[in-house]
């Protein structure tokens, strides 16, 4: 990889070009991720797919935090795997009603078990779910499914990254984490 510095106003687009000269507050940090996308100009096929889904997946999420970022959110962490007969899943239930009813939203991974009890609890209005694409696991769960605030992620790292997306907030229970 290419380590030698270089202009990247020389090689962008007029538009870009016009974004990256507004002198807005954010262009330094806009030149540095272009300079980088630039430099990755010799990495192989399969790792630039990588890092442009990536990229994408990051860009849609955060901006579907966008809206929400004013409101304090809290993230559960639970197993898919959790049946409502578990004690826990009343817990996780009741643990989120009584977050949104301090002001909090509720973010899970989207699935069923204790993240389904999450929701359950938080309610359709105040839940996100960052479900991952699985080709034989869980899909969404019947509160968040076609929800605006539900984000399908391919790659695992990502999804955990925005769960935490302006949140210092977490609750585990049993099994979650995507057995991190």
């Amino acid at each position: 990889m290419s380590t030698e510095p270089f202009s990247t106003t020389t090689q962008l687009p007029s538009d870009l070009q016009q974004l990256t000269a507004s002198g807005a507050a954010e262009t330094d940090l806009f030149n540095a991720f272009m300079e980088t996308v630039l430099r990755s100009r010799d990495l192989e096929r399969g790792d630039l797919k990588i890092m442009h889904r990536a990229v994408r997946e990051l860009r849609y999420a955060l901006s579907v935090f966008a809206r929400y970022r004013h409101v304090h959110k809290v993230t559960v962490f639970g197993s898919a795997r959790a049946h409502p007969s578990n004690p826990a899943y009343e817990l996780a239930k009741t643990f989120a009603q009584r977050m949104v009813a301090a002001g909090f939203m509720v973010i899970t991974g989207g699935g069923d078990g204790f993240m389904h009890a999450a929701q359950e609890g938080a309610g359709r209005e105040k839940s996100f779910g960052l479900n991952i694409l699985l080709p034989f696991e869980q899909g969404a769960n019947a509160v968040i499914a076609n929800d605006p605030k539900l984000v399908y992620f391919k790659y695992f790292f990502y999804p955990k990254a925005d769960l935490c997306e302006g949140n210092a907030r977490l609750c585990p229970v049993p099994g979650g984490l995507w057995h991190a």
